[in-house]
């Protein structure tokens, strides 16, 4: 997931437009889309959350925002985005919901609720698709604070195994077993030792020919 592109919907605009926001207010406002930007690029969870991304996809909101706050965002993201990403746990979204509060003292959000600080339209993820051999990609969408993130995702498709930031590279085939070639559970597939032989699989090697009972994992 390394393509970040960020649309601003009328819902946000009132940061541009409103001069007397309190600095507070605009604050917990740039804390709530840098949350929201992690959860939606973290979606999958830790397995699928990936440093780099969420750092370009907090530098592209201050590319959508309006001039006149975008310094102030970019003052904002500079003191605590390494600060954020550190505490931030993807798998527990009830604590994540607190980081702004710990922070800053706003008051805590349910990152759940894709309109927790702004909503969205159009902004639903895609049905993962095969882009090449060995490779599925999707668009996921997330709304954060009226700006719906679009990330392109990765992953290796079943019979294969790895990760990929690009589409073209990252998996690899299972390897095989007397000829025939292993598989593997999508999204569950991140390492050669996901891969295994299902169960009824014949084969023959070196130790003879046998039939699996249980699925076959490789060592």
């Amino acid at each position: 997931m390394k393509k970040f592109l960020l649309t601003v919907f009328t819902a946000f605009l009132f940061l541009g437009e409103n001069k007397a926001l309190a600095s507070e207010s605009m604050n917990c406002q740039f804390c709530n889309m840098m949350l929201m930007v992690m959860v939606g690029a973290c979606n999958g969870g830790a397995a699928s959350c990936y440093e780099e991304d969420i750092v370009r996809a907090f530098n592209n909101i201050a590319g959508a925002l309006p001039t006149s706050v975008k310094s102030s965002y970019i003052a904002f993201m500079e003191a605590y985005d390494e600060t954020m990403i550190s505490v931030f746990d993807p798998d527990d979204l009830d604590a994540a919901g607190n980081i702004c509060y710990q922070l800053i003292g706003c008051s805590p959000i349910n990152v759940g609720d894709g309109a927790a600080c702004g909503s969205c339209t159009d902004c639903d993820s895609t049905n993962w698709s095969a882009l090449r051999t060995g490779y599925q990609s999707r668009i996921s969408r997330s709304c954060a604070c009226g700006i719906c993130v679009e990330t392109t995702q990765y992953r290796c498709a079943t019979g294969y195994y790895g990760s990929s930031s690009n589409g073209t590279s990252g998996c690899s085939r299972c390897p095989s077993s007397g000829g025939i070639y292993g598989t593997s559970d999508l999204g569950n597939n991140k390492v050669q030792t996901k891969c295994y032989l299902p169960i009824g699989t014949s084969v023959t090697d070196s130790y003879g020919t046998y039939t699996t009972i249980n699925k076959c994992y490789y060592e």
